[in-house]
């Protein structure tokens, strides 16, 4: 392939840290633009203004384009930003594809990876629990967002988000890769991606992913803790005094933090999920069901 630039454009909690750590940022034919990137980063006010998070103005974005973006000599040029596949700043989703297409033209390939919708919503669930302190059960959070809040429905309607890339760019420029796969067989998945992108294989295989994950799920008595305000008081000031290694070592007892969907909220995204991975590329359906997403 002779596109000299490709977008990661997502999804959130299907690895993107990893990548951007151990595979954008460090093979030597890559030319990683970001993210990560500092706030004034103009590659940031492009990306953002493509958005919608910032006004879209044209001629700021194809100069933006031109000056920080479109290569000077041959190799790739990669930027990722899992924001960008979530759509969230424009009700119409084909605006992002077609901004993307002004700016660049034809220049440029789409990475997207994906994830069984069931394992994103309990993973997004325990991030906010997380990150946010919320105290609402999984089955509460997800009524909240499925139509409202961070409409959990529209973004889980992979076809839907991927399909104004290929239409604007063409199958062959727009990559679908899966998390399981990546977790699962990551050599496998970086000769892939790597084939996609036309550049050499084996990094990843080389480094490995080193002995801790990049970012560590949530255990068992993390979630017990933060969903209860008084234990999760008493916790915080009993690690002033324990020592910090004994800390950890009690948590890592625990395994992970599991949540369970109702099965009527089950049901509700299982309805969704089949119809949207079904109408994903028919090349994908085999390795789609292999890794158990919803299919009708």
């Amino acid at each position: 392939m002779n596109k000299k630039i490709a977008i990661h454009i997502g999804y959130h909690k299907t690895g993107t840290t990893f990548l951007n750590s151990k595979f954008f940022s460090q093979h030597t034919q890559i030319e990683h633009k970001g993210k990560p990137y500092s706030l004034d980063s103009p590659i940031r006010e492009l990306i953002e203004r493509v958005m919608g998070d910032r006004e879209y103005n044209l001629d700021r974005c194809i100069y933006l384009y031109k000056k920080y973006v479109k290569p000077s000599k041959s190799g790739l040029v990669t930027i990722s930003d899992g924001r960008i596949v979530s759509q969230k700043f424009n009700k119409d989703v084909s605006v992002v594809a077609r901004r993307f297409k002004e700016v660049m033209g034809d220049n440029v390939r789409f990475v997207v990876v994906l994830r069984n919708q069931e394992d994103y919503v309990k993973s997004k669930y325990i991030q906010h629990v997380g990150t946010k302190g919320v105290r609402e059960n999984i089955d509460t959070w997800f009524a909240d967002n499925w139509r409202a809040g961070e409409m959990l429905s529209s973004e889980l309607n992979y076809n839907s988000r991927i399909s104004p890339y290929i239409e604007y760019f063409g199958k062959e420029n727009v990559g679908i890769f899966l998390y399981e796969e990546l977790k699962e067989n990551l050599d496998e998945f970086e000769k892939k991606l790597c084939k996609f992108l036309g550049i050499k294989s084996g990094l990843l295989s080389s480094k490995g992913r080193g002995d801790d994950p990049v970012n560590k799920r949530m255990t068992k008595l993390h979630y017990i803790l933060l969903q209860n305000k008084t234990m999760s008081f008493f916790a915080k000031k009993l690690s002033e005094f324990l020592p910090k290694k004994f800390y950890k070592y009690i948590f890592s007892k625990f395994s992970r933090a599991e949540p369970r969907l109702s099965e009527e909220n089950l049901i509700t995204l299982q309805e969704l999920a089949s119809k949207t991975n079904t109408s994903l590329s028919d090349k994908n359906q085999a390795t789609l069901k292999r890794y158990g997403y919803f299919m009708n």
